[in-house]
């Protein structure tokens, strides 16, 4: 039995040994001299840009969005709000768009008899009600505030490449000054657009639309096949697609995409159980056509596998977390083992290196959010493996709380046994106390947050 177990931790320590030295490889890349921007000359023509304002139930945020949408500096512009709301956001919506149209401004409100496909489904419903003449659809979600001169930025790398399927510019922050939660949030993102898309970019491998603050050549959305609802992160999976039938994703770190990022809890593990079980449906989907398609390199195959499957870290975390105390008290010799975790250096450390010391508050905060987080994302990664498929849960914006996943209570369980384990190891194989004492902390901190958030949900009922 020792062995076994011993065998299921190394391979799972190996695994998650890999990804961080795949996150080590992009944080090298990033840190290359980056070539500036090519000087672009100034359009001579605009090509017309359809602006597509996907909205379910954003009674806070879609009026400015849409107010933003309609200032955009750009002739040839046709903006849609796609609207699937059943809540009072449905009449901002149409009041904001007879005020622009009073305006001037070529805007319409576009609303579904039913929400099939979700974002997905209205995206490509959208599409289909576009100008014919439409080249490119640029998307913002409802959080975001684009600048005016957005689309004045973005395009010309578009029409200077023919093969240039998609531009992404690169997240900012609304609220990244909230509380603790979007400080940490503020400093992932940022790991995720100042190293990971830069390294990505500057080594050639395969990248992604984020799914806003984007703008996307529309033949190249229909070459790909077209928006689906296959998978809950339909942006990553249309990435994929159009790069597998040889289509770039180009990134522009210089414009910037200013948008909310989740200020709870309760609206945070909503937004990661989505992204991991998308990532991972796409993984399912993909992986066959990413290791088969011509062209790629092998550099390309491996690092887009390890893009991937990005949130089975959480499972391995997971593992490595249960099997540690038993393990230590039959006298495995996990210590061993532990060389492997220096290749995860590269996970842990790239924040700080897009914060710098002046993040390091949010820093610990966020190692503490990424431990914690461990047995949401777990669970949502399992569910899909298994095939149990639910439907699209948004995450709520301006403030708003939803109960969408509590697992305050699970997450204070596994805080004790962390807990116990770190005791354990403090007299078995003292190395692994912190470790272990990583976990306690985080599963409590996420615990309490979690449960703070029902405590506000109840007084505001």
């Amino acid at each position: 039995m020792i062995l076994v177990l011993t065998l299921i931790y190394a391979i799972c320590a190996a695994l998650l040994a890999a990804y961080g030295f795949g996150t080590c490889v992009l944080l090298m890349l990033a840190r290359l001299p980056r070539r500036p921007p090519p000087a672009l000359p100034p359009l001579s023509a605009y090509p017309p840009v359809v602006v597509q304002l996907p909205i379910y139930n954003e009674p806070l945020v879609a009026a400015r969005l849409i107010d933003a949408a309609a200032r955009l500096d750009y002739p040839h512009l046709h903006i849609q709000i796609l609207d699937d709301s059943t809540d009072s956001s449905a009449q901002i919506c149409a009041e904001r768009a007879a005020y622009w149209r009073h305006c001037g401004v070529d805007i319409v409100h576009l609303r579904r008899k039913t929400r099939q496909g979700f974002k997905a489904g209205a995206l490509a419903h959208g599409l289909a009600h576009a100008p014919p003449d439409a080249a490119y659809a640029a998307i913002f979600d409802a959080d975001f505030v684009p600048a005016p001169d957005f689309l004045r930025r973005l395009i010309p790398m578009l029409e200077s490449d023919a093969r240039m399927g998609a531009v992404q510019a690169r997240w900012t922050h609304l609220n990244a000054e909230e509380n603790p939660l979007t400080r940490a949030q503020a400093l992932a993102l940022d790991a995720h657009f100042l190293i990971e898309q830069v390294g990505r970019a500057n080594g050639g491998l395969l990248t992604n639309f984020s799914g806003s603050g984007g703008v996307w050549r529309i033949a190249a959305i229909q070459d790909a096949g077209g928006w689906s609802d296959a998978t809950l992160t339909e942006d990553l999976d249309l990435s994929y697609r159009a790069q597998l039938r040889g289509w770039r994703i180009g990134y522009a770190p210089e414009v910037e995409a200013a948008g909310e990022i989740p200020a709870s809890m309760s609206a945070y593990r909503t937004q990661q159980a989505r992204w991991a079980r998308g990532n991972t449906r796409c993984l399912i989907r993909l992986l066959p056509a990413l290791w088969t398609a011509p062209r790629l390199t092998l550099a390309q195959r491996l690092m887009g596998t390890l893009h991937l499957g990005q949130y089975l870290t959480a499972p391995l975390m997971m593992a490595l977390v249960l099997l540690s105390p038993p393990l230590l008290l039959l006298g495995a010799p996990l210590p061993a083992l532990g060389w492997l975790g220096a290749f995860g250096l590269g996970a842990v450390l790239t924040p700080l290196a897009a914060g710098g010391r002046r993040a390091l508050p949010a820093y610990l905060t966020l190692i503490l959010l990424g431990t914690g987080m461990a047995w949401n994302n777990t669970r949502a990664v399992v569910g899909e493996v298994g095939g149990r498929r639910i439907g699209f849960a948004r995450t709520p914006k301006g403030g708003l709380i939803e109960a969408s996943a509590r697992r305050a209570g699970v997450e204070a369980l596994l805080s004790v046994y962390a807990l116990i384990g770190a005791a354990t190891a403090a007299l078995t194989a003292p190395p692994f106390a912190s470790y272990l004492a990583v976990y306690a902390l985080g599963f409590a901190a996420a615990a309490g947050w979690g449960m703070r958030d029902e405590r506000g949900m109840g007084a505001d009922s």
